[in-house]
C-alpha cells in the first residue's frame, strides 16, 4: 500500500516537473516517500501509545535517539513496509518495560561502542556512502553512544538513561543482524560459485 502510494505520488510529481526525470531519480523519489510514510506512521502510532500508556516523554526520547543512531549506523531492514512499521512499533512499545528491567552497566556501553567501531555503518543497495562519509558516520555514532555513557555516569540509573541505553541496544542489535545476514549471504554466494565451478 505504501509503495503504491509513494509510486503514485512520485509519478504525479514527475508529470508536474518541468525538467526531465530519469528512472534512477524516480526510484530515489519513491524510496524517499516510502521512508517518509514509514517514519510518519511509526511516529504517530508510538505517540498514541505513549499518550495512552502515560509514557509519552520517554517513548519520544526512545524514538528520537533510536532514529538518530539508526540513521548513522544503518542495520537490518524489514522485507516489507508493514513489517518495518510493526517492528519499529514493537521496539518502541517495549520501552515501557525496558526502562524498568534493563540492566545498564559500563560493560554494556563498552560493548555498544565496540560494535560501532567494528561494524558501523552498514550499507545497502539504496544508500551508498563515500569513505569520508563512512568515517564521519562512524565518528558521530561513537560520539552519540559516548554521550549516553557520560549521561549514565553523571546521573546514574534513571528512566531517562535506561531509555537512552535501550534505544542504543535496539539500534546495535539491528546493526549486528544486518552483519550476520551479509555474512550468510556471502557464504551462500560463495557456495553457489564453487558449485558452478565444479560443474564446469
Amino acid at each position: 500500500m505504501i509503495t503504491r502510494l509513494s509510486t503514485s505520488i512520485a509519478y504525479k510529481l514527475m508529470k508536474m516537473a518541468d525538467e526531465k526525470i530519469t528512472y534512477d531519480q524516480l526510484e530515489i523519489y519513491i524510496y524517499g516517500l516510502e521512508c517518509f510514510f514509514n517514519t510518519s506512521i511509526t511516529i504517530l502510532l508510538l505517540t498514541i501509545w505513549g499518550f495512552f500508556s502515560h509514557n509519552l516523554s520517554y517513548t519520544l526520547v526512545w524514538l528520537m535517539v533510536f532514529s538518530l543512531l539508526r540513521h548513522l549506523i544503518g542495520g537490518f531492514h524489514a522485507p516489507t513496509q508493514f513489517t518495518c512499521i510493526l517492528g519499529s512499533f514493537i521496539l518502541g512499545f517495549m520501552n515501557k518495560w525496558a526502562i524498568i528491567y534493563i540492566n545498564q552497566t559500563l560493560f554494556g556501553y563498552i560493548l555498544l561502542l565496540c560494535a560501532c567501531i567494528l561494524f558501523a555503518p552498514t550499507l545497502n543497495n539504496k544508500i551508498l556512502l563515500s569513505p569520508k562519509q563512512k568515517y564521519k558516520y562512524k565518528a558521530l555514532s561513537l560520539i552519540i553512544v559516548s554521550l549516553g555513557l557520560v549521561l549514565f555516569y553523571k546521573i546514574g540509573i534513571t528512566k531517562l538513561t535506561s531509555t537512552v541505553f535501550y534505544s542504543f541496544c535496539c539500534a546495535i542489535i539491528l546493526l549486528i543482524l544486518e552483519q550476520l545476514k551479509s555474512i550468510f549471504q556471502n557464504n551462500s554466494q560463495s557456495l553457489k560459485d564453487n558449485e558452478q565451478l565444479t560443474q564446469k
